[in-house]
């Protein structure tokens, strides 16, 4: 699948509201996971058509050792002074309060959920090249393959 259609399946996620998982949703803080996780930027979560509609970053697709027939895992890079150059937030196991900032988004799709988008950190995507789970495969812009 090229770029134009990747960008338009995540399109119709985020209109269905399906793209979005009430786990990394802020509107769900008070909803406490034994585990850490991640939430998207409030302004951004209800905004993630406006934000895939804007050239405001760029995206870097791998390749997943841990589930190499997936269509790929995909690093979004907000742009910087972008509004969303803070796209997420980690949030501690047992906890409803944000604790560190997360600077990339991620959407992976899989088998059940189907396209789901979480916010992460460029640290933590470079370990898992570092330590082989992901190989970088494209870089894209908003108008396409660079």
């Amino acid at each position: 699948m090229n770029y134009t259609g990747l960008l338009q399946e995540w399109q119709d996620a985020a209109k269905n509201n399906t793209l979005l998982t009430p786990k990394h949703d802020p509107a769900n803080l008070s909803t406490t996971y034994s585990n850490f996780r991640s939430v998207l930027a409030p302004d951004l979560a209800t905004g993630l058509s406006n934000f895939f509609n804007s050239d405001a970053y760029k995206v870097n697709r791998y390749s997943d050792a841990q589930r190499p027939n997936g269509p790929g895992y995909f690093e979004i890079i907000p742009a910087s002074g972008s509004p969303f150059s803070i796209p997420g937030s980690g949030v501690q196991g047992h906890s409803p309060t944000p604790s560190q900032p997360f600077d990339r988004l991620v959407i992976v799709s899989g088998l059940v959920q189907g396209w789901h988008i979480f916010a992460h950190t460029a640290s933590g995507i470079a370990g898992e090249v570092d330590n082989g789970r992901l190989m970088l495969i494209d870089k894209y812009t908003h108008e396409g393959q660079l």
